[in-house]
């Protein structure tokens, strides 16, 4: 059982992070990107490129590609000159759009924003 927050010093963002972790680890994607969310929005007004590039990877993941694309790009408004948010960024869109390309479904505008 993971003991809450509240008990273990909530006002610690490392006990938050290392939280988010466990529930990575644990597949609890969801109760993951929460975690590192309300971390981000609670001790770091949504600028810390770490905890994003963490968040990056929860998404990734679970599976929400455009998610994690969305938010490498934050992270990379924020530090352009990082080339470790390129690298997963230029993933990812290689990810997203091999997979756009493959799904016989997807219409031209999703192709286009692949």
């Amino acid at each position: 059982a993971v003991v809450s927050t509240q008990s273990t010093g909530a006002e610690m963002p490392d006990v938050w992070i290392n939280l988010a972790h466990i529930y990575v680890e644990q597949k609890q994607y969801v109760s993951a990107i929460q975690m590192y969310e309300n971390c981000l929005k609670k001790f770091y007004l949504h600028r810390n490129v770490e905890i994003l590039l963490y968040l990056a990877r929860a998404h990734f993941v679970y599976g929400k590609l455009k998610e994690t694309r969305r938010i490498l790009l934050h992270a990379r408004h924020i530090a352009p000159q990082d080339n470790l948010i390129l690298f997963n960024l230029s993933y990812v869109l290689r990810h997203l759009a091999t997979t756009t390309l493959k799904d016989e479904k997807s219409g031209l505008e999703e192709v286009v924003s692949a």
